[in-house]
């Protein structure tokens, strides 16, 4: 029910995305800048990003969370790492700076709540 209300919300707030502002002043149409447009596209923005959540799958969910986490951290090492996750198991591949980023990144993943096990096949670059 929870999808059905989802998808709805979402048609809804598209077809309002692309109505004016509603002023019978205004002529700027489909390209408005007015407030009331600027708010419809916020409530679009918002109902896509719950929408995207509650179809994610908990592996996906997981998979975002560890991509989220290493893109935030301060070594450009980890950019190139692939993240699979199947059933809570983790797959890392790709390749690293050093045999302590490889090391790291599989710690920093195993740490993580959702994940029950890490393969970390991520190779040193030469």
């Amino acid at each position: 029910m929870k999808k059905i209300y989802t998808l709805f919300m979402l048609a809804a707030s598209t077809s309002m995305l692309y109505a004016n502002c509603g002023n019978e002043n205004c002529e700027c149409g489909d390209d408005c800048a007015c407030p009331q447009v600027e708010s419809h596209d916020e409530q679009h923005a918002e109902t896509s990003k719950q929408y995207q959540e509650s179809v994610e799958t908990p592996d996906q969910k997981l998979a975002h969370a560890i991509k989220n986490s290493l893109y935030g951290t301060a070594s450009d090492s980890y950019n190139s790492v692939n993240v699979k996750v199947n059933n809570g198991e983790v797959t890392l591949s790709g390749v690293v700076d050093s045999q302590a980023d490889k090391e790291d990144l599989g710690k920093k993943v195993s740490a993580m709540p959702g994940v029950q096990k890490v393969d970390n096949q991520v190779r040193v670059r030469n």
